[in-house]
């Protein structure tokens, strides 16, 4: 089992939901002001119970919600890996779901420090897969996530993106295998890529040499301020 990170972006506003319930009803959380948020229905319903392991808020009103896009599916990122809409899709018999819904409910971080999950400043409320509309003629996916942040718990980070200076994430997600990009053997079956150089990253005869995942389940997500992966602190993603 391998670790891998990839750099993500918030493409739209973040949301305060305390601002979007002050005038309501303070509990529950209505409805209608979840679905015109576009906060799933349940999130008020099983937060109490990972609030509880992540130390975090159990009141939906305590939080901001950013939309961020994950990964471009199939591309690679600057650390030479790549995560294949196949791979996105493909079924988790352990968890029962698709691949990249194994982040939904997973706890967020600041800058990675993920070895205790106790020290999480929110959670991950729901993933989707959405096509890319202005580039690939249909055929190119980005993975899009919903982001809470505790605004006490993560009160460093919750200002500066709810301003809209910070807006650069970054996922961790567990990888069972490696194929080549290039052509398309499992690691270690070619003289492409190998497991003594997980970095493999360069060009041969005019095509990038790089690393497809396999196997994907993800555990993380991090708030981070100097993303690995260039683009993603580039306007140039929110066409995506």
């Amino acid at each position: 089992m391998y670790t891998e990170y990839a750099d993500a972006l918030g493409f739209l506003p973040p949301v305060n939901v305390f601002d979007q319930t002050k005038k309501s009803a303070p509990e529950p959380v209505q409805q209608d002001v979840l679905k015109q948020a576009g906060i799933p229905l349940d999130f008020p319903v099983w937060l109490p119970f990972a609030a509880k392991e992540y130390q975090i808020s159990k009141d939906p009103k305590d939080y901001i919600l950013a939309p961020v896009i994950s990964i471009p599916a199939g591309l690679p990122n600057r650390n030479g890996v790549a995560f294949p809409l196949a791979t996105l899709l493909e079924w988790n018999v352990d968890h029962g779901m698709q691949a990249y819904r194994t982040f939904v409910g997973k706890p967020m971080f600041i800058e990675h420090n993920n070895s205790d999950h106790t020290k999480a400043i929110g959670v991950i409320v729901d993933a989707a897969m959405r096509p890319v509309r202005t580039h690939g003629q249909g055929k190119q996916w980005k993975l899009i996530k919903l982001a809470a942040i505790d605004r006490n718990k993560g009160y460093e980070v919750a200002d500066p993106i709810l301003s809209g200076d910070l807006n650069t994430y970054s996922m961790g997600a567990y990888v069972e295998s490696y194929s080549c990009g290039y052509c398309g053997s499992p690691m270690g079956l070619c003289s492409h890529i190998n497991k003594r150089n997980l970095k493999d990253f360069y060009v041969n005869n005019g095509r990038l040499v790089f690393r497809q995942v396999h196997g994907i389940v993800g555990f993380e997500f991090s708030v981070v301020k100097v993303p690995a992966f260039t683009p993603a602190a580039s306007n140039l993603t929110f066409s995506l």
